[in-house]
C-alpha cells in the first residue's frame, strides 16, 4: 500500500494500482485506511514499534489527504458500506466513522512514536469530527 500511495496521500482501494479507477471504487476512506490500521495492528500484536517508525509518515500523509477532504470533520464520499437487506448506508456515516478512528489511532501511534505536537494535532482533530 505504501508504494502505491500517491504524493497527495491517496492509498488506492486496490494496490499494486495496475487499473486506475474512477470514483468510490479508487479513493475509499474505508479501504484506504489499512494504510493507518496495520502498522498499528501490528504493534498490538507483537509489541514492535519499528513498524509504526517505518510507515508513519505515510499514515500521516493518508490522514492529511482525508482532512483535507472533510468538511467540518464529516467526510462523505467513498463506498459506504452495505447492508444485509441491499440497503446502502449514507457515505457521511462510514466514511467519517473510519475518518475518526483513523484520527484517533494516529494520535495514539504519535504517543507511542514521542511526536507530541501530532498527538495533539491528530486528537484535536479527532475531537472536532466526533463533535
Amino acid at each position: 500500500m505504501s508504494e502505491a500511495q500517491l504524493s497527495s496521500g491517496l492509498v488506492p482501494d486496490i494496490a499494486p494500482e495496475y487499473v486506475v479507477f474512477a470514483g468510490g471504487f479508487r479513493d475509499s476512506p474505508e479501504w484506504g485506511l489499512a494504510v493507518i490500521m496495520l502498522p498499528m495492528f501490528l504493534h498490538d500484536e507483537y509489541g514492535d514499534n519499528g513498524t509504526l517508525q517505518r510507515f508513519y509518515a505515510n499514515m500521516s500523509l493518508y490522514a492529511d489527504y482525508l482532512t483535507s477532504k472533510s468538511t467540518d470533520g464529516i467526510l462523505a464520499y467513498g463506498l459506504g458500506d452495505w447492508t444485509s437487506s441491499g440497503d446502502k448506508s449514507p457515505l457521511g456515516v462510514t466514511a467519517s466513522m473510519v475518518y475518526y478512528e483513523g484520527l484517533m489511532t494516529m494520535a495514539r501511534a504519535a504517543l507511542l512514536l514521542g511526536r507530541k505536537e501530532d498527538q495533539l494535532r491528530f486528537g484535536e482533530l479527532a475531537d472536532k469530527t466526533s463533535a
